[in-house]
């Protein structure tokens, strides 16, 4: 499936309450490897800016060559990686019209967890109400202007 030209921000749905999170890259970097994650920031620098249609790759708008990745080594870890040959489904994306984040190869979806008002990033299996209990799974898919 190819990246998508549409330059979105991807928002949790619902605020905790420390206020809302937006999908961002650890320490702004688009290197190999790096963590995806849930960050507060205001205003949005451009290492929160993403290239997806709602289906398929989520490729930084900085760099083509940092796609959101399910890591395959069973963590759950979310990290970028050079999109792979073939568009594998570990890094392939479809969001629903509740705003879950489903990675292709894998039941679970794009989770924040929140603990001791720390976020974490990972993937996990959809929990009804987990907002109560500090799990965010639902997004807002925001359209931007090109950075």
């Amino acid at each position: 499936m190819p990246v998508s030209d549409q330059i979105v921000s991807l928002t949790l749905a619902l605020q905790n309450e420390t206020g809302s999170m937006v999908l961002a890259l650890d320490n702004d970097s688009v290197a190999p490897g790096t963590a995806a994650v849930a960050a507060h920031v205001s205003p949005l620098p451009k290492t929160m800016f993403w290239r997806f249609s709602g289906r398929g790759p989520i490729v930084s708008a900085l760099s083509p060559r940092a796609a959101l990745t399910m890591r395959q080594d069973n963590t759950g870890a979310v990290v970028v990686y050079p999109p792979q040959p073939g568009n594998p489904s570990f890094q392939s994306w479809t969001m629903t019209d509740e705003g879950l984040i489903h990675n292709m190869d894998s039941t679970q979806v794009l989770t924040v967890s929140v603990e001791d008002g720390i976020a974490a990033l990972t993937m996990f299996s959809v929990v009804e109400g987990g907002a109560a209990i500090g799990i965010y799974q639902h997004w807002n898919m925001t359209p931007l202007a090109a950075p």
